[in-house]
């Protein structure tokens, strides 16, 4: 009996004890999970551009080709040479730019063949008055022995019916010389008028590989197809306007001739970014040379993304496969400091 009273008043305190504690626990603040603070702010990121005259013509490397005759030579890559002053006021018709010209080797051959098919035309105009000369010579003496032949058939009362049948017979063969001579002349002066067509073909043929050769020379100058002012374009490989000396890939823009000082930018902004194209109408451009900005605004962007490698010419790049739309923008007011072939940042205000 003690023992089950025992059990009883010890459950009794273990109950009370516990209502104590929880009593306690609830009279206790809870403490509130620690906020997370909020993330460093994001660096500004800059979007790589270049700067490019507004109304301009693009003037691009000429294709590095050369066939005349037994010459022939071809390569996709040409060594610019000369090149006009950035920032330089020409006229229409100016060189502005000179590439490497390799047919210069073949100028000799040219010329050599030329004067040679003039010398043949020559020699055989001289060849062919002096056989014509030989030849009409024979005719006029064949003539004359006819004629004296003739003569002789009149003798008939004079001498023997056989030496006048001689006579006849000299006669007619005379005259057949005589005949055949002329046709002879003539013969030779048809084959003279196919010899003299043949040379004159040749003077032609030779004129026009030397007149060829001009114009495959003259395409290797490019000429200010206007009045302007030159701007050198952005070597996108090199990562500097392109200069004099520079080799570069035929039918690469390498000079632009602008007609005012108008300037406009060009940017990319990556394709996981693309709602920003659609959002974003207002950036600045930071000036390479200070802390400078100035405001543009976007005027297009393409509308299909490509490669950066392409974009810039340069498939080496780490982010060479990267998809970038092309924005198109103009300055809000045109920038000093700055001129086109510029490569610069681009970033949001």
């Amino acid at each position: 009996m003690r023992d089950v009273r025992a059990s009883m008043v010890l459950l009794i305190c273990v109950a009370l004890a516990g209502c104590v504690q929880d009593a306690a626990t609830s009279q206790t603040p809870r403490a509130e999970p620690a906020t997370a603070a909020p993330p460093a702010a994001r660096s500004q990121q800059a979007f790589d551009g270049y700067i490019f005259p507004t109304n301009a013509t693009k003037l691009r490397a000429p294709q590095n080709t050369f066939r005349i005759g037994g010459w022939n030579s071809s390569s996709s890559w040409i060594k610019l040479q000369m090149l006009a002053e950035d920032g330089k006021k020409v006229s229409e018709g100016d060189v502005i730019g000179g590439f490497e010209f390799q047919g210069k080797r073949a100028l000799d051959q040219v010329q050599n063949s030329l004067r040679n098919a003039q010398a043949n035309k020559e020699r055989s105009q001289l060849d062919v008055g002096d056989q014509l000369a030989q030849m009409s010579v024979a005719r006029s003496k064949l003539e004359l022995d006819a004629e004296r032949a003739r003569l002789d058939t009149t003798r008939g009362s004079v001498v023997a019916a056989r030496d006048l049948e001689r006579f006849q017979i000299d006669h007619k063969l005379a005259e057949f010389e005589a005949q055949a001579q002329g046709k002879q002349i003539k013969a030779y002066r048809r084959s003279v008028k196919a010899e003299s067509a043949y040379h004159t073909q040749n003077v032609a043929r030779a004129e026009s590989d030397v007149n060829r050769y001009n114009v495959y020379e003259e395409r290797f100058k490019v000429r200010a197809p206007h009045d302007g002012v030159v701007r050198h374009a952005f070597f996108k490989r090199r990562r500097r306007k392109v200069q004099q000396g520079d080799g570069m890939p035929s039918g690469m823009h390498f000079v632009s001739l602008a007609r005012d000082e108008e300037l406009s930018i060009q940017f990319y902004i990556p394709e996981e970014r693309y709602a920003l194209t659609k959002t974003q109408k207002k950036f600045e451009v930071k000036s390479p040379k200070s802390n400078e900005t100035f405001p543009i605004e976007v005027t297009r962007v393409d509308e299909f993304p490509q490669e950066l490698g392409f974009l810039k010419q340069d498939d080496a790049l780490p982010n060479a496969r990267e998809k970038m739309y092309v924005v198109h923008a103009r300055f809000v007011e045109q920038p000093e400091g700055l001129s086109a072939g510029l490569e610069v940042e681009v970033v949001m205000p």
